[in-house]
């Protein structure tokens, strides 16, 4: 009697897809507080800025954490944490607990992403087990609101598929309120989402003709959601900057792969101060730094220069990072293709051309500038998804066998967790040297403002770790270099070079011992 209840209460858990969904969140909460003390110091620059920016909100300095290049939310977030956070390693911690809750939310986002697309219960579990290895390689990955980012746009994907979009108001508006909150967490969503939106209207319109009122009311409320959010915050840095913009990240890299353009200012402009106060360095807010505009319209060579430029990261987008990702990428994009052709017009049609239609579109903007891994995060989710959903297709169209139909499973599952499986391990533990580093020169008596000859990011994170004020590296030496460590009022000097120098109006610390790094103290 009890072996058959036992048999039953197990048959009803396998049955209901949310207890698929629990054991997941189980698997992943369990294995993030067991990585977490492995990857506090994985970081960079980028990083940096938005824990100051949050740190700014939380004292109430909103002048300085209003910031046209850093996307809001990602540091909003973090303040609720930060009050209970004293110290740095307190930040951090808050931080990537943030990360984590956000990885949980993304999988709750991917759960009802292919609920819509009625998976059944092997294709479920494949998915949600195979997101545990790629959401955990997002979140232990530097500190970046790419994983915020990914997370609103699953819910934007997975409301716009939903079965009742068509008749169901509140669905349009949960789309654009997505879409506003994916845009604050990076800007790149203000072109996309309207572009996206639209076009993803335009095809319901044309499926579903006898549906068409629903579908503009949808369109209509998404756009004014997502514009409400976006007009919020565009007014509220078009007024700090005193001039209309939705964010200063989208010009400042524009003219940075210009065809004249140099290198990164940080790297070439010599030493900079910080925006304000609390900013750790100058890269807190690139908005300020001077830029050379450009055109592709103002000579056949930059239309030249836009064109290849793009080409060459298309290139790398498909024959590097989606490869690397997944070496089926190519054939799961393919087939999504071919099914969404040959598919006849219904739900799964409707939903195929969805999925497929935004890993298709989404890159296409980042690819005119600059395409980087975390930028295609969102895209990496979908093809898990459109690379299962295409086998529940093909099985459903009875052009596979059962058999056929779970090694393919098996086989795409296993391919896409190879990648976030290598990254785990490439950054376990990552950046430990370098808080052991700052610990070394907080006892040397490391503070206030400091320079260096070399290493930008390894020195902006000792600073960090120091709470110190970065200026960035300067190319100068001699009477040169000290003039300007001095018109800068520099108090330590960085020197990871193996050159010689000599510095009149500094010291080399003789208390500080380290074979790769040099430090030099203004004399008082």
């Amino acid at each position: 009697m009890a072996k058959e209840l036992l048999q039953n209460l197990i048959f009803s858990f396998y049955k209901d897809k949310r207890v698929i969904l629990f054991i997941v969140i189980l698997f992943y909460l369990s294995l993030s507080f067991i990585l977490l003390g492995h990857y506090l110091h994985v970081f960079n620059d980028d990083s940096i800025s938005y824990l100051t920016i949050a740190n700014e909100y939380e004292d109430g300095n909103f002048s300085a954490a209003i910031n046209g290049y850093w996307s809001p939310l990602f540091s909003w977030l973090m303040v609720p944490f930060f009050i209970f956070s004293s110290s740095v390693l307190g930040d951090l911690i808050a931080a990537r607990l943030i990360s984590v809750i956000i990885g949980l939310f993304t999988l709750m986002g991917v759960y009802l992403l292919i609920n819509n697309l009625d998976f059944d219960r092997k294709t479920m579990i494949a998915t949600l087990f195979v997101m545990i290895p790629v959401v955990l390689s997002f979140v232990f990955f530097l500190l970046t609101p790419d994983l915020l980012l990914t997370c609103c746009l699953i819910y934007y994907i997975a409301f716009l598929t939903d079965s009742d979009y068509y008749s169901k108001l509140k669905l349009g508006l949960l789309s654009g309120f997505a879409g506003g909150l994916a845009f604050l967490s990076k800007s790149y969503v203000f072109v996309f989402f309207p572009v996206h939106f639209i076009l993803s209207n335009i095809y319901y319109l044309k499926s579903r003709p006898l549906e068409r009122r629903s579908i503009l009311k949808n369109l209509f409320i998404g756009l004014v959601v997502f514009l409400i959010i976006a007009g919020a915050w565009s007014s509220a840095i078009s007024l700090k900057y005193e001039k209309f913009t939705f964010s200063t990240a989208g010009s400042y890299n524009y003219e940075l792969y210009g065809p004249d353009s140099k290198e990164n200012p940080v790297l070439s402009y010599g030493l900079l101060k910080p925006p304000n106060d609390q900013a750790i360095s100058a890269w807190e807010d690139p908005s300020y730094f001077p830029m050379q505009e450009w055109s592709p319209f103002e000579s056949s060579q930059s239309l030249v220069h836009l064109l290849q430029n793009f080409i060459q990261n298309i290139g790398k987008l498909y024959n590097d990072i989606l490869l690397r990702f997944s070496v089926l990428s190519w054939l799961i994009i393919i087939l999504g293709i071919y099914l969404t052709l040959k598919t006849k017009k219904g739900m799964v049609k409707d939903k195929l051309t969805i999925i497929t239609g935004t890993i298709l579109l989404y890159p296409l903007a980042y690819c005119i500038i600059f395409i980087s891994e975390r930028y295609c995060w969102p895209i990496y989710i979908l093809l898990i998804v459109l690379g299962l959903y295409s086998l529940k297709t093909l099985f459903e169209m009875k052009l596979i066998h059962n058999t056929v139909y779970t090694i393919l499973i098996v086989l795409i599952s296993f391919s896409f967790i190879i990648s976030p499986v290598l990254d785990l391990n490439d950054s376990y533990d990552g950046g430990e040297g370098y808080y052991i580093l700052s610990e070394s020169l907080r006892q040397t008596g490391v503070s206030g403002n400091v320079a260096s000859d070399d290493n930008y990011v390894v020195s902006d994170k000792l600073c960090y770790y120091l709470n110190c004020n970065y200026y960035g590296g300067t190319n100068l030496s001699g009477p040169e270099l000290n003039s300007e460590l001095l018109n800068n009022n520099i108090n330590y000097y960085f020197v990871w070079k193996e050159e010689t120098i000599i510095l009149n109006e500094f010291e080399e610390s003789q208390d500080f011992n380290n074979k790769y790094l040099r430090v030099y103290k203004k004399i008082t």
